[in-house]
């Protein structure tokens, strides 16, 4: 019974769920464990390769959305992911025998219920609620399914992994991917394991710029940072105004402090008064 390659405990799994003796209470088990796990997998290798292929900007709300793939409704986010994410961008994947999945699972495409991929969701969604409601039928039916699932991905003892400096990579057929932070060498250093890192990690790795700017606007945090230096270009404040403001707001500070007040300052004036150029040059003369 060969192993398949993706980590020792998928292969363990694998193993085990090839037993014509196995009790049907743990193939059930082990059935469902290696379908989340070989899902969140493919999908955090997919999202590895989609930040290291710069990602089109209008994309990035979305990407960013998914903070994590985790239970319950892993199995499903990942399918989610690897349709709304990957498939719309059609980028060429350094593992091409996943682009052949691609093709074969229409659920990667668009939603779809039929393919052995939903089949797969829905019977454990229906075992989740009752165990009673699943026939040993079902049951072979689902390892026979996971099964032909895993022997797709027997492409991967054919894949090398190679630490270059403090990044983790994979080769195959003379192309390489970048597995670090969400992947590590397994123990046995000729397979890899996924690390704890949470996705948000690899965004601020891949694309950190980027992150943080949609980080600060989930937030309601605007950087106001380039918008203020335009401004502050646009106006010019005499050295005597300038000596005035500073003693102004300088007092307006002071009494708010006295008085147990807020550190903010509300500029009201007509259309043309300056209010603008004041509100530009408050960073300025605060220091």
């Amino acid at each position: 019974m060969n192993a398949i390659g993706l980590s020792p405990s998928m292969d363990a799994l694998y193993v085990k769920l090839q037993r014509p003796d196995a009790p049907e209470i743990e193939i059930l088990e082990n059935t469902k464990v290696l379908y989340e796990n070989v899902l969140r997998f493919l999908a955090k290798l997919v999202l590895l390769e989609y930040l290291q292929a710069k990602p089109l900007v209008h994309t990035y709300d979305e990407l960013f959305s998914y903070e994590a793939f985790s239970s319950p409704a892993q199995s499903l986010q990942c399918i989610r992911f690897l349709m709304n994410i990957l498939m719309e961008n059609h980028i060429a994947l350094s593992l091409q025998p996943l682009q052949q999945m691609r093709e074969r699972y229409s659920s990667w495409r668009r939603p779809n219920s039929a393919d052995r991929m939903m089949n797969l969701n829905r019977f454990y969604e229906l075992a989740n609620r009752s165990q009673d409601a699943v026939t040993s039928l079902d049951i072979q039916e689902c390892r026979s399914q996971i099964l032909a699932v895993l022997e797709e991905l027997k492409f991967f003892q054919e894949v090398t992994f190679k630490k270059e400096e403090k990044e983790l990579k994979l080769f195959y057929q003379n192309k390489s991917l970048i597995l670090s932070p969400l992947f590590c060498l397994a123990p046995n250093e000729k397979s890899i394991q996924e690390t704890s890192a949470e996705l948000t990690v690899a965004y601020r790795y891949f694309l950190p710029a980027e992150f943080e700017a949609y980080e600060s606007q989930k937030k309601g945090m605007a950087d106001f940072g380039v918008l203020t230096a335009l401004h502050q270009k646009a106006y010019i404040i005499s050295p005597w105004i300038q000596a005035e403001l500073e003693q102004a707001v300088e007092h307006t500070f002071l009494g708010a402090q006295q008085l147990g007040l807020c550190n903010r300052i509300l500029i009201q004036g007509y259309p043309g008064t300056g209010k603008t150029a004041l509100a530009a040059n408050l960073t300025r003369i605060l220091g």
